[in-house]
């Protein structure tokens, strides 16, 4: 089953409300993602951005919102964009950046976080 796994992708847990979450941390990605089902609409803060040189029909919406996620213990306050996809949370570069340094190891992934070291198992799926 490791073997499925891509070198890129790579899974931990955490828990978002009171529920357990497989998250996605994914170096291929800037941004960090959640999908609309884990986030009520009031929480969702609608950005209609455009560029003035361009048609108006390249106007598009952004959606983001705040969620707090607990990992390794540690609850972390974290900006998310709203997408569709199989993956319930995914989290990127920016997150990465957040926690600096971080080390991502086969089995586990260390952070700091509020000058705290947090060691978080990978899970293998």
């Amino acid at each position: 089953m490791a073997e499925d796994i891509k070198p890129h992708h790579y899974y931990i847990t955490g828990i978002m409300e009171q529920r357990k979450y497989l998250i996605l941390i994914d170096t291929g990605r800037e941004e960090n993602y959640i999908t609309r089902e884990l986030v009520t609409e009031d929480k969702i803060i609608t950005i209609e951005q455009s560029c003035l040189e361009l048609p108006k029909a390249s106007m598009y919406t952004e959606e983001t919102t705040e969620k707090e996620i607990i990992i390794g213990g540690v609850p972390i306050v974290i900006k998310f964009k709203i997408y569709q996809g199989n993956e319930n949370i995914i989290l990127g570069i920016k997150l990465l950046e957040q926690v600096k340094p971080y080390n991502l190891e086969d089995k586990q992934l260390t952070i700091n976080y509020e000058n705290k070291r947090v060691i978080i198992k990978r899970t293998l799926v």
